[in-house]
């Protein structure tokens, strides 16, 4: 069976079930990680199952623990950190580029300089600055999905109330979609130079990793990295990135994390030989005819995935051969990402 690998950017974990359900297409997803792993790490469930791989960066060493404090910190202080750059960093979204990384060093220091990187060890720590803004990015994220869920909950629970006292046939509906369509209806587009200073910071940690996978396909789930790489392509070959395939998605695979473990596994087996021919069209210049092995997917996913109940989503491939992404990106040394793969 062909075997399907993308490095998934600029994220640093999968945890919406959106995003998870990329894993019916993908074997295996690479991921980069914010600090080196140690016979400690507790990985997450999608990676205890082989379904992702962590790409260690440069490691901290001795500073390792203090900025796993740091973040557990962020994590748990909302009212405090997180708060505070939640504000600074929307209102620096309209300034320019050299001002937000002017800013972020300044907003790292205050948040630094009375912290477990205080005083010299902030200038010591590798990439500090970088992993801080992913970090900070993942939690922001986080949070949304967790908001959208709790306003999903209450007006599922609201709505099947009112279907049953009015004696109304309860219509068939999902938890995980409504979560979905709130999240969306809350998710505001990235401003550009947020986009720029996003990725800068996954480059430059990405750069740094020893080990990076020679994976063809970039992978996103958000436009706006996919529309910066898009652009770049444009910009410096004069015509736009030929998308050459769509594939549908579930839009949601639910919320429980073990079902959704047990739900991409299913999948899997009942669909192999469709999903070995599906890695073969994924990439640009096959011979392949691509539309009878697509119909047979869409099928597949419609069979399985019901879009009542799952929604619908978008997997579009673009063909970056000519200008790989890393090359866009400005990340030396590799040749990957001759295809770049975005949620629609």
């Amino acid at each position: 069976m062909n075997t399907l690998e993308a490095l998934y950017f600029p994220g640093i974990k999968i945890f919406s079930a959106s995003q998870a359900a990329l894993l019916l297409v993908f074997d295996k997803l690479h991921i980069l990680g914010l600090i080196e792993e140690t016979a400690d790490t507790k990985a997450d469930i999608f990676t205890r199952h082989g379904f992702c791989q962590a790409i260690p960066p440069s490691p901290l060493g001795e500073h390792r623990k203090r900025f796993v404090q740091l973040i557990t910190d962020i994590a748990r202080r909302r009212d405090d950190y997180a708060a505070q750059l939640s504000a600074l960093t929307i209102a620096n979204l309209h300034r320019s580029s050299k001002e937000i990384e002017d800013s972020s060093r300044s907003l790292a220091a205050q948040l630094l300089s009375n912290g477990p990187f205080g005083g010299k060890e902030q200038h010591t720590a590798p990439l500090w600055q970088e992993r801080l803004l992913l970090a900070l990015a993942d939690q922001l994220d986080r949070e949304e999905e967790e908001i959208a869920l709790q306003l999903a909950r209450s007006k599922y629970n609201e709505t099947k109330m009112f279907q049953a006292l009015h004696g109304n046939p309860v219509q068939e509906t999902s938890l995980a979609l409504e979560t979905l369509l709130q999240l969306r209806i809350r998710q505001n587009p990235l401003a550009n130079n947020a986009v720029t200073a996003q990725l800068a910071a996954w480059t430059r940690l990405y750069q740094s990793a020893t080990q990076r996978p020679n994976t063809k396909i970039f992978l996103t789930t958000r436009q706006e990295f996919a529309d910066h790489i898009l652009e770049g392509y444009r910009e410096k070959q004069n015509h736009e990135a030929p998308q050459f395939l769509s594939l549908p998605l579930p839009a949601t695979l639910g919320h429980e994390e073990q079902q959704i473990v047990a739900t991409v596994k299913n999948f899997r087996k009942e669909n192999e030989p469709l999903r070995s021919e599906i890695a073969a069209a994924m990439f640009p210049g096959t011979a392949q005819e691509t539309q009878p092995v697509v119909a047979m997917w869409t099928e597949a996913i419609a069979n399985m995935f019901p879009k009542k109940t799952a929604g619908r989503m978008e997997l579009r491939l673009y063909d970056l051969s000519k200008l790989p992404a890393t090359d866009l990106l400005g990340v030396s040394n590799s040749c990957s990402g001759e295809v770049l793969a975005v949620i629609h």
